[in-house]
């Protein structure tokens, strides 16, 4: 089976300045991973450049096995992203109307979209707040109602900035549950994130970015000394317990 997303010698520079050289990876279909790095080491650049809304300066982005490098148009609807700041993708008057403005401007029909709507939501655990107006949802609410708009356009890989930046210890853990979920449902997922102790025993592999460079790849359970050697704050519990679901 082909990659859901492979990454060949991606580089990109702005202005003159290099913001990340030379990316290479791959992510596995239905698989989990974590990108890791400091601020500045070109993160979200790389999720920006992946989803369409940058241009690389050189390198390949293959989906399914197809290079999609030029093809912008098959980055922004086989790639979804959610953004650190939910309220900025969250659009609709109720939850039901947001959640169905990505598949209602694909021109998907109306009973498409319906199903779409109904789907995401009891995924998302969001039946009940449907009719709701999304300013009066708490923190982690509005950070799963924006992955449930993004999920309802049928992505094959969501990738998410920061997801638990700014909530707190129960609003992190619904985001938390519904990857996990979205995980074993077999979706494709990759994450940006400075708080993998609370989630690194869910995913599969981890990435780790410094200065722009790709320093490891690696699978999760290995990971432990290259994420310390990072700086990035791993506990001392073994991996296993490296979550907030217990």
């Amino acid at each position: 089976m082909d990659a859901a997303l492979e990454v060949q010698d991606l580089s990109l520079s702005i202005d003159g300045k290099q913001i990340y050289k030379d990316i290479s990876f791959s992510l596995a279909q239905g698989s989990f991973t974590v990108l890791c790095g400091h601020n500045g080491a070109g993160k979200s650049q790389l999720l920006r450049t992946l989803k369409g809304l940058a241009k690389p300066s050189s390198g390949r982005i293959l989906i399914n096995g197809l290079d999609v490098t030029r093809k912008k148009k098959s980055r922004l609807s086989s790639i979804g992203l959610v953004f650190q700041d939910a309220d900025f993708q969250i659009v609709g008057e109720s939850v039901e109307k947001d959640v169905a403005f990505g598949p209602i401007n694909l021109g998907w029909s109306e009973d498409r979209v319906d199903k779409a709507v109904s789907r995401t939501l009891a995924m998302m655990g969001l039946e009940d707040k449907r009719r709701q107006r999304p300013q009066t949802l708490s923190g982690g609410e509005k950070r799963r109602l924006a992955i449930a708009g993004v999920l309802a356009m049928e992505p094959g890989l969501i990738m998410l900035d920061e997801p638990f930046a700014n909530l707190d210890s129960p609003s992190t853990m619904s985001v938390l549950k519904a990857l996990a979920d979205l995980h074993q449902a077999g979706q494709s997922l990759l994450v940006t994130s400075h708080e993998v102790d609370r989630f690194l025993a869910h995913t599969d592999r981890v990435l780790i970015l410094e200065e722009g460079r790709l320093v490891y790849q690696g699978p999760s359970k290995d990971s432990l000394d290259a994420l310390k050697k990072a700086g990035v704050h791993v506990p001392g519990p073994a991996f296993e317990e490296l979550t907030w679901l217990r």
